[in-house]
């Protein structure tokens, strides 16, 4: 989401008015999510929508609601927030009634594997220790699921 006022491409967005921050962004995005609030609110079907200047008014916070949208723009991916932002990003998806997916552990090492070489250097592999952790390492190492020379 945006906070400018004069965007090149006018007829592809959607504005709002975000507790007074007045922003858009784009149709497009409410085609992910046609089951959710958020998708009711810009067709009509969301009754008690309080409008200021023609701009659906949201009482929620800006940047909670940004995070939202960057959600949608970003092809549905959870962002890597701490943990105190990824909870508010949760509970605001909840409010809007936007499915996501919490990946499990499992599926995290399965993605940090794929992007680790079979076999790598102690200094190759001190890159993969931030998104895996040092026991997560150890353990990959200890099964001999990569070899470290």
């Amino acid at each position: 989401m945006t906070w400018i006022k004069n965007p090149a491409d006018k007829d592809d967005l959607l504005w709002l008015n975000v507790r007074g921050n007045i922003g858009f962004f784009k149709k497009q995005l409410l085609d992910l999510v046609p089951d959710s609030d958020l998708f009711k609110l810009f067709t009509g079907q969301m009754p008690d929508v309080k409008y200021i200047d023609g701009k659906p008014f949201l009482n929620k916070d800006p940047e909670g609601f940004k995070n939202v949208i960057s959600y949608l723009a970003n092809g549905m991916v959870l962002p890597k927030l701490d943990n105190f932002r990824q909870g508010l990003l949760l509970e605001d998806l909840d409010f809007w009634k936007i499915t996501y997916h919490i990946p499990t552990a499992i599926e995290k090492m399965d993605e940090v594997f794929k992007k680790v070489p079979q076999r790598t250097s102690k200094a190759a592999l001190s890159k993969w220790v931030d998104e895996l952790g040092h026991l997560e390492i150890a353990k990959m190492v200890q099964k001999k699921m990569i070899a470290v020379d």
